[in-house]
């Protein structure tokens, strides 16, 4: 899609997908370390319309 295909640069966009999976990975952890306690672990699941069972779990 766009530039790269454009171009043909395909190790440009493994580097991509790579650096996205792995900046997705991070800001998951900040948002884990984030919520300290399990109560607020859970609401904070909730209000991301987590079903209550999975949030629980």
């Amino acid at each position: 899609m766009g530039w790269i295909n454009y171009f043909k640069i395909a190790d440009t966009k493994k580097l991509l997908e790579t650096t996205d999976k792995w900046m997705r990975r991070r800001i998951r952890m900040i948002y884990w370390k984030q919520w300290k306690r399990v109560k607020t672990k859970f609401a904070m699941l909730q209000s991301l319309r987590i079903q209550k069972q999975k949030a629980w779990e």
